[in-house]
């Protein structure tokens, strides 16, 4: 028996699980939403499909999961920041920012699996329906970071408007900077979303009598 597969042989249940999402996602970066299949990724981790439909039922199982897993990751670093926002509303809305747009999130990697899974998605009614949740929790995110800048500047605009704007805004400039690196700069989608958010929510300033 080979050191590598002896080596297979020992992974746990749940660390086996965790492999194969991990290839997966790299998988559906390397080939695209075309040519990325189960076997395909069974052909990546030099094993045989069945040992990937012993964990996953099926392929949408396994997109379904790893969906999830990039998800839950991107949302615990979200969730992570709540230790770091101080009582300046500026500041945490940049850390935000800077955390949304991170090298972590819009590496080739990352970005290339998020944009096979949208377009695997269109004919995967789960797959579908996990990218709608995401898209609340995203908007939940930042809902209470609009709301509070909103109060910092006395401004008098709607924060849910703002806030359902802001990310369909940061979305896309997230997808531009996945599909087209070389066009735009995590730096310049920061001060993109500054740029709008400046404009829908201007600081107040008193009238002289």
């Amino acid at each position: 028996m080979s050191a590598a597969k002896l080596e297979r042989q020992r992974l746990k249940p749940e660390d086996r699980r965790n492999a194969i999402v991990e290839a997966t996602v790299s998988a559906l970066a390397a080939h695209g939403p075309q040519r990325c299949t189960l076997r395909q990724v069974a052909r990546d981790m030099n094993v045989a499909p069945s040992l990937i439909t012993y964990f996953f039922a099926t392929w949408s199982d396994l997109l379904l999961h790893t969906y999830r897993a990039l998800i839950e990751a991107h949302e615990a670093d979200i969730e992570a920041l709540r230790d770091k926002y101080s009582e300046d509303a500026e500041a945490n809305m940049d850390l935000y920012l800077k955390t949304f747009f991170s090298k972590t999130w819009t590496s080739d990697r990352i970005a290339g699996a998020h944009i096979s899974l949208w377009a695997l998605a269109r004919g995967d009614v789960d797959l579908g329906g996990e990218m709608s949740r995401t898209t609340r929790v995203m908007k939940g995110q930042t809902a209470p970071l609009i709301r509070t800048l909103t109060d910092a500047r006395g401004s008098t605009a709607d924060p849910g408007a703002v806030n359902e704007a802001f990310y369909a805004l940061t979305s896309g400039l997230w997808y531009e900077i996945a599909v087209n690196p070389a066009g735009l700069k995590a730096g310049r989608a920061i001060k993109m979303s500054w740029a709008y958010l400046n404009t829908a929510i201007p600081q107040r300033t008193e009238s002289v009598a």
